[in-house]
């Protein structure tokens, strides 16, 4: 089956009757877009449990319950934390925002800061990336202002010898949609 927006709930929902144990979840990218129905479909699932009280009983719920959907799942389970190996964005949870559509007894849902998904994807520059990009800006307001003060707390977050490439590749998104900024 495909991970359309209906499908992502569907699975939250399925999740949620199974656990036991409380847990929060937070929907990155792809993902996230989708459940904000910017896109029509993710093509893997990426969840971060920044908190839970039995990862294990997630994991396994997780997993049996994509599988009884027939979703594609992520190539890996869900991280603990924002660690894709790209770039650090250590306050992902603090500016996430809470998903309140579904009533849910042990998740807590949250989707990521959009700025936040921008520039994570902006980063890795796929081109499924700059395609969301585009979607996202073409679909919502997005401040330059506010794009900007988040890029200047990103950077500071960023391994030294990362800081230069993630200054270009603003800079490069800047240049190439600045033009869809409010």
């Amino acid at each position: 089956a495909v991970n359309t927006r209906n499908a992502l709930l569907d699975l939250l929902t399925l999740i949620d009757n199974k656990l036991k144990s409380d847990v929060i979840v937070v929907s990155l990218g792809g993902t996230a877009l989708t459940i904000l129905g910017l896109k029509k479909s993710s093509m893997d699932i990426d969840f971060i449990i920044p908190d839970g009280l039995n990862y294990d009983e997630f994991y396994k719920v997780s997993d049996e319950s994509v599988k009884q959907l027939k979703l594609k799942p992520g190539e890996l389970p869900p991280f603990t934390d924002f660690d894709m190996g790209l770039m650090k964005i250590t306050d992902y949870f603090r500016k996430s925002e809470e998903f309140r559509e579904l009533a849910l007894r042990h998740i807590r849902f949250y989707l990521m800061n959009i700025y936040d998904i921008i520039l994570s994807k902006n980063f890795r520059g796929l081109l499924k990336d700059t395609k969301d990009i585009k979607v996202i800006l073409e679909n919502k307001e997005i401040s330059k202002v506010a794009l900007a003060a988040r890029y200047t707390e990103l950077l500071r977050q960023q391994d030294a010898d990362l800081r230069a490439l993630f200054t270009k590749k603003f800079d490069d998104l800047i240049k190439d949609v600045g033009h869809l900024l409010k």
